[in-house]
């Protein structure tokens, strides 16, 4: 697997918060001095990334697209979707950290309504993010990387995990 440069300071930032959102524990460890683990996938891998990260079932597991394709935003910031776990309950979260994600959430809100899902506004350690815990999750990412993204097969998503072993 490839590594990905993500040494952009507003990058490390929203990841921080992503990891809040996920309920991970940075502690000690926090990302000082330490290289986040990345991996290139493709839209095929979302269900083997839901199983994986369904299948560890503990809080602060998650796993984070980076829509790459899509150009950072005046914030510097790439557009990321994550599977999270939290109560025991894995979903498909819109994290509000990226200017895309705050200006789509409507978007992804009716699209998510559209296709029979419920979202939910929540917020975790100051940082709000609309959650999904109901029906196929692996759709609704791809539809969500496909149809507000214009992710296709071809196209290169990072991703970061926790908790989840990348093959």
């Amino acid at each position: 697997m490839r590594t990905l440069d993500i040494m952009n300071n507003s990058l490390v930032w929203a990841l921080i918060a992503v990891v809040a959102i996920a309920g991970a524990v940075l502690g000690s460890r926090g990302l000082r001095g330490q290289v986040v683990p990345t991996h290139v996938i493709h839209l095929s891998d979302v269900p083997r990334v839901l199983r994986l990260t369904s299948s560890v079932g503990k809080d602060g597991t998650f796993s984070v697209f980076l829509v790459r394709s899509v150009p950072r935003g005046s914030d510097g910031v790439f557009p990321s979707v994550q599977f999270s776990v939290e109560d025991g309950r894995v979903g498909f979260d819109w994290v509000l950290t990226s200017r895309r994600n705050v200006t789509d959430q409507s978007r992804f809100e009716a699209l998510a309504k559209s296709l029979g899902y419920s979202p939910r506004l929540r917020e975790m350690n100051n940082v709000k993010y609309v959650r999904v815990e109901n029906g196929d999750l692996a759709a609704l990412c791809r539809e969500v990387l496909v149809q507000l993204f214009g992710v296709d097969e071809k196209s290169q998503l990072g991703l970061i995990v926790e908790g989840v072993k990348w093959p």
